[in-house]
């Protein structure tokens, strides 16, 4: 954030219209930003994660969370669900676009769905896009093409004067 407030005091960036857009643990980033502030109009997840404890339980590579935390979320869970956006999602305001790989084997689809469905059931302005085929990242080129026209449709609906 403090490199948010750099951008805005050089003119750079407007306060009026941030969004946040990221990939994987750029999508976890995402959601994390919104559960923790409302100064994005607009946000965009990608391929991300929003619960630590499901997530090592689907992904492909369970043992990258032990970079993070001392234990497996089977020994210790609570840094995990800590730590997850999900725990928060009755903080978030900023409406959220939510893309996904259906064949996605690093960040289970289901990740997207979890996050998709607790803002829907709390009335916050989201979407869910999944991708037939696609794993974690995009191979088809229709897909890739409407993937890119979404995030822009979506920051421009919503970042617009």
């Amino acid at each position: 954030m403090a490199g948010v407030d750099a951008l805005i005091a050089r003119g750079i960036a407007d306060p009026n219209r941030l969004g946040v857009c990221g990939w994987s643990w750029g999508g976890y980033m995402t959601a994390w930003t919104i559960t923790q502030t409302d100064r994005f109009k607009a946000a965009v997840m990608g391929a991300g994660l929003c619960n630590l404890i499901s997530d090592n339980s689907l992904g492909d590579i369970p043992s990258a969370n032990l970079s993070y935390f001392e234990r497996s979320p089977y020994e210790d869970p609570e840094p995990y669900w800590d730590r997850s956006p999900i725990r928060y999602a009755r903080s978030v305001r900023t409406p959220l676009l939510i893309v996904h790989g259906e064949d996605d084997r690093r960040v289970a689809a289901s990740e997207s769905i979890q996050m998709y469905q607790a803002l829907r059931a709390l009335g916050v302005e989201c979407q869910l896009v999944t991708y037939p085929r696609e794993g974690h990242g995009f191979e088809e080129r229709n897909h890739q093409r409407d993937l890119l026209e979404r995030i822009l449709g979506w920051f421009s609906q919503h970042l617009s004067l």
